[in-house]
């Protein structure tokens, strides 16, 4: 099954996002998922078995998380996920550096959250539709 897993420690900016993929629909299509911390991500990426088929999943990283920055579990991520794991920065910074950074531990994108509503909610979903329906990988 298809996922789209979010670690997002703030209810507003995940409530955002569960709108948006309401609205568009596509929350019917994927099964959404929500960690509130890197340590729930890791966990469950640790945990998963190794022939366990587990289908697409696409997880979008907040950079500011309360116990370790986002840059720092995209590089764990990679680390312990296979190379089709795709792992999409998000931050409110449009800063060169935080870019930079995520592309560094191993982002495959960055997208930024956007103040107005109905700009973030065309990043998001173009990304999702690219990354879980255009791209090809295995």
């Amino acid at each position: 099954m298809n996922k789209i897993i979010f670690v997002e420690d703030n209810d507003i900016d995940f409530w955002s996002v569960e709108r948006i993929y309401n609205k568009s629909g596509m929350a019917k299509k994927y099964n959404i998922y929500r960690f509130t911390s890197a340590e729930e991500c890791i966990e469950y990426m640790e945990n998963l078995s190794v022939n366990t088929p587990i289908g697409k999943e696409l997880f979008f990283i907040d950079l500011n998380l309360p116990s370790m920055s986002g840059h720092k579990l995209i590089e764990r991520l990679r680390k312990i996920g296979n190379a089709s794991t795709i792992l999409v920065a998000l931050s409110s910074s449009t800063h060169n550096t935080d870019i930079e950074k995520s592309y560094q531990a191993g982002a495959n994108a960055y997208i930024v959250k956007h103040e107005k509503y109905d700009e973030f909610a065309e990043a998001l979903l173009t990304t999702t539709k690219f990354w879980m329906e255009v791209a090809l990988y295995a």
